[in-house]
């Protein structure tokens, strides 16, 4: 496992590099920019190359790398680079819409935005965040479509990223929608939604569109990608939703308070609304979604999901969705062995994690 890991950590710098070269190609594109424009691109290319684990990006370079038996290809990193900032594009809106202050340690970009220009206007910071978000996926494109292979490939590339993200904006709206004020919401609903909010871009997606660019994309080839892909996704997610409550937040980077501020309406809240009694779910309502809410109400959520058994339940859903991504890495025959095993060990990693 450690072997196959330290393989995919190794494309993290290199992907970093790429990023920051391929945005300035982008940005050196485009006609002449105000101050407030540029400050807009700068910024976007800052919280591109925030250090971060570049998992989806580093996901698509080596199996791209695998199925061409090649090593740091520069399309292959060139793919990664286009698939991390489509995941910025995405969290830069997530963090618009949740009111997140930080990712990654640093400043959100509604936040930053807010401190250099107008402190008082958190909705002119959402815009401009929004539309700093829409550039990055707009990047990602361009990224794309100045790759030196058959433009069929690109085309198909293209086509399977834009479908994969769509869902993932789909899963969005199921996620504003679930509120633990609004039940019942059924299991199956939640997981659709964990499906589509996280399994489609964080793994379907980087591997599509890497086999999509190799030429090797077809049928047999997406039902390996799901088949692995939403069970993983799901796993992860899991594993995210836990660390989001119960982490160390100087590890994380991401304040613990956030979720119960924006009332997440997780398979943990899922689970202990199910089974705690009236006094419980009383102060669960009170507290999810409680915009001021402090470290002492953080402290009653986690009691609740500890006496409840609803943390511990949601971790082991976590590892059975980890085996049954495993096994589906493993039999799966649009790549091999050695590509399994590094499927296999970031599964691992994502359930086990701590940051």
């Amino acid at each position: 496992m450690a072997g196959s890991l330290e393989l995919l950590a190794g494309y993290k710098q290199p992907i970093q590099a790429v990023i920051e070269k391929s945005l300035y190609e982008f940005t050196s594109q485009l006609p002449e920019l105000s101050a407030d424009a540029s400050w807009a691109l700068d910024s976007l290319t800052a919280y591109c190359t925030r250090p971060s684990k570049k998992i989806r990006g580093s996901l698509a370079a080596a199996l791209y790398d695998h199925l061409n038996a090649t090593s740091m290809d520069k399309t292959a990193l060139r793919l990664a680079a286009a698939v991390e900032v489509v995941q910025n594009f995405l969290l830069i809106v997530d963090d618009a819409v949740d009111r997140s202050p930080l990712r990654r340690g640093q400043p959100t970009i509604h936040e930053l935005y807010k401190s250099e220009y107008h402190p008082e206007s958190a909705r002119e910071g959402d815009m401009v965040a929004i539309f700093i978000g829409m550039l990055a996926q707009h990047a990602a494109n361009y990224i794309i479509l100045n790759l030196p292979v058959n433009a069929e490939y690109i085309t198909k590339s293209l086509s399977v990223m834009h479908l994969n993200i769509s869902t993932t904006g789909i899963g969005q709206i199921d996620d504003v929608q679930q509120q633990i004020d609004r039940l019942p919401i059924t299991t199956s609903d939640l997981l659709r939604k964990y499906q589509q909010k996280s399994s489609y871009y964080t793994f379907v997606n980087p591997l599509e569109s890497a086999l999509a660019l190799a030429g090797k994309w077809n049928r047999q080839a997406h039902e390996d990608c799901v088949a692995f892909g939403l069970p993983a996704g799901v796993a992860f997610q899991l594993r995210d939703d836990y660390i989001g409550i119960f982490g160390d937040t100087s590890a994380t980077g991401k304040a613990n308070l956030e979720d119960i501020r924006e009332g997440k309406y997780t398979f943990m809240m899922h689970y202990a609304a199910a089974s705690a009694t009236k006094k419980q779910s009383s102060t669960l309502l009170a507290l999810l979604g409680k915009q001021d809410a402090n470290e002492d109400d953080l402290e009653t959520v986690r009691n609740i999901l500890n006496e409840t058994g609803a943390a511990d339940k949601a971790m082991k859903d976590a590892h059975v969705f980890a085996d049954e991504a495993k096994q589906a890495a493993k039999n799966a025959g649009s790549w091999r062995d050695d590509f399994a095993n590094i499927l296999e060990a970031m599964v691992t990693f994502s359930v086990e994690r701590t940051v």
